[in-house]
Parts: C-alpha cells; sequence; structure tokens
C-alpha cells in the first residue's frame, strides 16, 4: 500500500517499501543522496527503533546490488533491516493469472505483454514460506530475525461492536434518544387521529430495541435527510423493510402503515441480534444529486463515500478477456462466449474441457484458458458505485474503511461492498434515484396547474378503479416494479384487486417463487380451482394470504418461529443469509440449532413434515424474495 508522509507520521512503525518507496526509487537512478535524504526523514518521524530498511530478494539482476547498498545505508545510520517479500499474489502457480491480468489490464496479447517489458521479471511475487525465505536472506539472519519480531508484534483486533455513526445534532440538553421520542409522540396525532392502545405498545416496543441498538441517530439522519427532500419539493418515499417500522411511519419515510398491513418489525430490526437495519429511500432521479450534495454539506467529505459493488469476473467476461490475452482468434472467442449456458467461470470451464479430446496434449490452448477461467472465478474484474448505498460516519473514513477516489470529479469510493460494510458493524443509508419519481412531480405540477390544488400522495385512495384496469391490461410501461414484460404478462391472469394482492403481484414474479414452483399453485388456489394446503395447520396464519406459498420473507421469519422456536433475532439471520453470496459458513449453523430445537420438542426424524419441508421452504427463500411491503 502507497501511503503519503503525512499520513506515516501519525503511526508508529515504519518499512521502507519496495522498490517504487521513497529509498529505493532514487537508488535506481543512482541518487544516493536522495535516498538517504528520505531515510533520514523516516528515522526522524518513527526513531530508529520503529524504522525498518526492506530487503527484498526476487532474484533480479541487480537485487545483490540493491541489498549491498541498503545494508550499507542501514549501518552507516544506525537503521534496523528487515527481510521481505513483494507479495503480489498468495501461491507460485497464481503467477500466470498475475500475468493474464496485467495483459487484460494493458488490452493486449500476453506475448505483447512480456515483450513490452510490463510483466514482473520471474514467478517469485508469492507469499514464501520460511524455508525459501531462508534461502534468500540466509546470509544476512539479523534482517529475518526482524521479519520474525515484527510479524509476532502484528497482533490487530478489530472492533466491529459500534456503527460509528456522526452524532446528530439535537436541541441543547436532549440525547438523541430524547429527541427521537419527542419526534416519535409529536406525530402521533398526525399520522393516528385514533390512536389506539396496540399503536402506543408497539412504538415503545421499538423504542425499546432502537435504544438498546444505539440506533436513535440513525432514524434521525435519514428522517433529516428525508426532510430536506420534502422542504425542497423532492419526491422521496421509503421502502423495504424500513415499511415495517412505526418509528419510520412517524418519521415520514415511510408512508405506509405497518399494523394495518401486517408488517414485522423483526424484519427490520430484531431485539436479540442487533444487525445493521437497511432503510431505502427512492428521490426522483432528475434531482437525486441535490441529496447527495446536501449530505456532503452536513456531514463534510471526510465522513461521507458511496459504498461500492465489487463485479467480479462472469463467465462470458471472464472467457472473452482471458481468450483474448491467449490470442485466440476473435471468431472462435465469439463462438465459445455464444456456446456458454452458465454465469460460473469454473462450470464453463468445464464446458471447455468437454469439448477437447480424450488426447488432448496438457499443454492445449483450451486446457490453459480452462485452467485459467477456474483460478479467475471469484476474482474482482471492476469496482462501481453501489445504486445508493452511503456510508456516513463520526470519525474521519479513512480511520474506518478503505477508500479510493471515483471517477465522477470529488467523489470517494468505499472499497468494501455493502455485505462487507454490515460486517464491520457500519451502517450505510441508501439513497436511491428513480425516474418514476420524477414523473410523480411532473404528474402533480401538471395537476395543481389544472385543478390549483396540492396533491397528497399519502391520501390517495387505495382503492380507485383507474389504476387497477390499467393494471388488469398489462398496461404498465414505466410503472415502477410492474414494468417488465414478465409482470406484463402475468397481471391480466393475476387482475390483482387490492393493494396487497399488488404487492403479492410483486413479489411472486422473481426467480425464487419461479424456480420453487409457487406461481401456478398460486394462482391455480386463488381461482379456487384446488384448495388451498399448508404444510401444517400452525403456518395457516403465516401462509393464508399468499394460498399457501411461501412469498415474503416476513413469512420465512415467522415460518422458523413456529417450526424450531427460532427467536426473531434467529430468524432474521436466517433470511440475511440466505440473502448472501456465501450463505453456507453461517447456515451451517443455523441447521444445526433448526434440527437441535426439533429434536428437543421430539421430532428427532429430519424428514418428518412440516419441519423438513419448513426448512427447504425457507432454504427456497433467495436474493430475489422480497419484504412484504416493497412498496414502501
Amino acid at each position: 500500500m502507497l501511503v503519503s508522509i503525512g499520513w506515516t507520521e501519525r503511526r508508529p512503525d515504519c518499512l521502507s517499501g519496495c522498490r517504487r518507496g521513497p529509498i529505493c526509487a532514487p537508488l535506481k537512478c543512482c541518487d544516493i543522496k536522495t535516498a538517504q535524504t528520505a531515510l533520514l526523514r523516516l528515522v526522524e518521524i518513527f526513531g530508529s527503533d520503529a524504522f525498518f530498511l526492506e530487503l527484498q530478494n526476487h532474484y533480479l539482476p541487480d537485487d545483490s546490488p540493491y541489498i549491498g547498498h541498503l545494508v550499507d545505508m542501514a549501518q552507516r545510520f544506525n537503521v534496523q533491516t528487515v527481510a521481505t517479500n513483494n507479495v503480489h499474489y498468495a501461491e507460485r502457480t497464481d503467477s500466470r493469472l498475475r500475468d493474464c491480468l496485467i495483459s487484460i489490464r494493458h488490452n493486449q496479447p500476453l506475448k505483447e505483454t512480456a515483450s513490452s517489458g510490463k510483466l514482473p521479471f520471474n514467478h517469485t511475487y508469492y507469499l514464501a514460506s520460511p524455508a525459501e525465505m531462508e534461502r534468500r536472506f540466509g546470509h544476512l539472519p539479523y534482517a529475518l530475525q526482524n521479519t520474525l519480531a515484527i510479524a509476532e508484534r502484528c497482533n490487530v483486533s478489530l472492533d466491529f461492536s459500534g456503527q460509528r455513526l456522526p452524532r446528530f445534532e439535537t436541541p441543547e440538553g436532549q440525547s438523541e434518544f430524547e429527541w427521537l421520542y419527542q419526534r416519535c409522540h409529536e406525530n402521533l396525532p398526525k399520522r393516528y387521529p385514533r390512536l389506539k392502545p396496540q399503536v402506543l405498545k408497539q412504538l415503545a416496543h421499538e423504542l425499546d430495541i432502537v435504544e438498546k441498538a444505539d440506533l436513535a441517530g440513525y432514524f434521525l439522519i435519514v428522517a433529516d435527510i428525508v426532510d430536506f427532500a420534502r422542504r425542497n419539493n423532492i419526491i422521496c418515499q421509503g421502502r423495504g423493510s424500513a415499511a415495517n417500522s412505526i418509528i419510520a411511519y412517524l418519521l415520514q419515510i415511510t408512508s405506509i402503515e405497518p399494523l394495518a398491513n401486517n408488517l414485522l418489525f423483526e424484519r427490520f430490526l430484531s431485539e436479540d441480534k442487533f444487525t445493521a437495519p437497511d432503510i431505502d429511500v427512492d428521490f426522483q432521479a432528475d434531482r437525486r444529486e441535490e441529496v447527495i450534495q446536501h449530505v456532503y454539506q452536513t456531514y463534510g467529505h471526510e465522513h461521507t463515500a458511496m459504498v461500492c459493488n465489487v463485479v467480479t469476473y462472469r463467465a462470458r467476461s471472464a472467457l472473452r478477456d482471458l481468450a483474448k490475452t491467449l490470442d485466440f482468434p476473435a471468431p472462435a472467442i465469439d463462438r465459445m462466449v455464444k456456446s456458454l449456458d452458465t454465469y460460473s467461470p469454473t462450470a464453463a470451464a468445464a464446458q471447455l474441457v468437454g469439448q477437447l479430446e480424450a488426447d488432448a496434449p496438457a499443454d492445449h490452448p483450451l486446457r490453459l484458458l480452462a485452467d485459467l477461467m477456474v483460478q479467475i472465478d471469484g476474482c474482482p474484474r471492476h469496482l462501481s458505485i453501489h445504486s445508493g448505498g452511503m456510508l456516513i460516519t463520526g470519525p474521519p473514513l479513512h480511520e474506518v474503511v478503505p477508500l479510493e477516489p471515483a471517477t465522477m470529479e470529488q467523489r470517494i469510493i468505499v472499497q468494501w461492498d455493502k455485505e462487507s460494510v454490515e460486517d464491520a458493524g457500519l451502517i450505510k443509508t441508501d439513497i436511491l434515484g428513480l425516474r418514476m419519481m420524477g414523473l410523480i412531480a411532473e404528474a402533480k405540477a401538471h395537476a395543481q396547474t389544472l385543478t390549483g390544488q396540492q396533491l397528497d400522495l399519502d391520501k390517495l385512495p387505495l382503492d380507485d378503479p383507474a389504476p387497477y384496469a390499467l393494471l388488469h391490461r398489462g398496461d404498465t410501461i414505466g410503472a415502477f416494479q410492474v414494468e417488465s414484460r414478465a409482470q406484463q404478462q402475468m397481471l391480466p391472469r393475476m387482475r390483482p384487486r387490492n393493494f396487497e394482492e399488488i404487492a403479492i403481484q410483486i413479489a411472486i414474479i422473481r426467480p425464487g417463487p419461479i424456480q420453487g414452483g409457487a406461481v401456478h399453485p398460486y394462482l391455480r388456489r386463488r381461482a379456487g380451482v384446488e384448495p388451498v394446503e399448508v404444510l401444517h395447520e400452525s403456518l395457516r396464519p403465516v401462509l393464508e394470504e399468499t394460498m399457501g406459498v411461501l412469498l415474503f420473507q416476513e413469512q420465512a421469519i415467522r415460518l422458523s418461529i413456529i417450526c424450531a422456536g427460532f427467536s426473531a433475532g434467529e430468524a432474521d439471520m436466517l433470511r440475511r443469509t440466505l440473502t448472501r453470496k456465501n450463505p453456507e459458513p453461517i447456515l451451517a449453523g443455523l441447521r444445526h440449532r433448526f434440527w437441535t430445537v426439533l429434536a428437543r420438542r421430539g421430532s428427532t426424524s429430519k424428514p418428518q413434515a412440516p419441519s423438513s419441508r419448513s426448512w427447504q421452504g425457507s432454504l427456497a427463500m433467495d436474493s430475489a424474495r422480497v419484504t412484504r411491503c416493497p412498496l414502501g
């Protein structure tokens, strides 16, 4: 990692770096004076006991002279040396992929990259074993001793317990939670003209969890962003699991009343597992930048950045890039790419090997291509900016996460994706741009011009027959969530009759329900062609609305609670795990917990219904399955 002198001045230990470092780079030009000046500057900053001159031996022609110069400088200025390795990849066998990635970056075949001197001299830039380091530096035992000593001192403990949110500015003398409590209760008469005891009970329950999780500031930050948008006539709407919260409803982040719509708060935030909540807010796309700039101005560029998406290689991109570096003819590359029927580079590699004759040589170009595709599987291709995720922190971002400049001017990207941010206990704020919001803004302005009245979107009737007529015809081009071709084809068949059935319509046209065979049973049962069946009568209240099929994440949570006695937090952990890219490490523990509870309840046979089928039903819920309130 290359860092600035200003940054290192605040750090206690320092290694001098590789050949591109401030000491070795001048030596390459025989500028010994500049190298010595840099060395003395670093010794002045860190002290001779905490600064080490790195010695690296990769068997380059001039490695021995370099090492000799550095050892002489160390002795002259009483500086310690340390034997290190310039590690670019983990194992020696990864060097071939490293060379290909360099060629891909330069957009040229591997032979051309090598002939132009853009590849490293050899294949020694892997994580060397102790025995290998002994072979390279056996004549410098004190440098090897320092290698071991520094390694033993590197005991890092990362604290992921706090969200590191900035403190929200509140009226003098009030804590964040007190201000949140006050705002919620002040808005009760507006949101609940006929206040019922269950509303106060649920609000008290949510506030208690929020206080324990120390998340009052997060709600206030998101509410402030929404308030800014509304003050500036920017159409916005919270959606997703945040709509399950009365607090979000009272702060006007969302507009769907959660109790009346049977929305489960634990889908958003549970009492026993304080995982990072997720509030998605859609803003009209043409004015989203105003909202982002408000966040920058409020919290500062040092505390605000966009979360990244790590775009990894898929089968076709891997094949195209690697085949080009191996100098395959363009027509052959196109033909191979078109023949693939998988996203997985590893599966695609197996397809390529299957095309080889049984006696094909080990160094056949197609076999080499297949081997590289297996190696590149999961490798990042590039970083992109997350569609809306912003990370806002109290301490400066560079103290919390790795950063890099974005292609957009004055924009910084966090080098972690949303899952890594969550794993670190950090909370992102989703500021999403939706073109439909811009159309709604135009429609509101047009209606006001015609009628002279300001439309209140929250008071529009949900039983107006005109929108349902459009839905029944599949006339939904440009309508958010129902504009895809699959939705347009299904709408005339399903003909949703109320707002709840619109939510079902959105949920059922997803890969999870389609692949799980839920679509046709739902339609047949809804039409009365076949009876509604559930795995067990205890599940009927959970699945009755969706005709016995599992569609919503809230249903999977309740199913796990009923069948296996999961707490709300454990059930939500199952939901979160199933939506991750690599769920198995966590899923194994939850699976064990599932069957352990069943055994305690007297169900010791795993195939026994409803438990076994319930577990499989929960597993069917993938990342495409939606919260019960996707519209917020």
